[in-house]
């Protein structure tokens, strides 16, 4: 059976998110190999993707695997509650779930035309 972190994350649409991942296997930290891929996902209300990003040995640090939300991947999204679930296949074959939980999305209200518009 997998074991897995269960996360709250709060963030302001169109903000950048990096969270930090370490997988254990069998008591052991796992290190992600060439070929191991991650998926990283939010849901909406409806139990659809909204966003899906693709990881690899690139986004890893050690036996630690960087999960980043880039401004323009959360900016189309409306704000509001989302389930987020981060699943890794092996190249053996084995697929961990080692996060997973809630994402709340705020509005956010310095939009870019406030960021390139006059002071007031």
């Amino acid at each position: 059976m997998g074991v897995f972190e269960e996360t709250n994350i709060r963030m302001v649409r169109g903000d950048t998110l990096s969270r930090q991942v370490r997988v254990v296997r069998d008591g052991t930290p796992l290190v992600l190999g060439h070929e191991d891929v991650g998926r990283f996902a939010l849901f909406g209300s409806d139990g659809l993707p909204v966003l899906v990003k693709t990881l690899g040995i690139a986004d890893c640090r050690g036996d630690a695997l960087i999960v980043t939300l880039a401004p323009e991947d959360t900016e189309p999204l409306d704000e509001g509650d989302y389930r987020c679930e981060l699943e890794l296949v092996l190249t053996d074959g084995t697929v961990i779930t080692p996060l997973r939980g809630k994402l709340r999305l705020f509005a956010d209200l310095i939009t870019p035309t406030v960021r390139g518009g006059k002071d007031q």
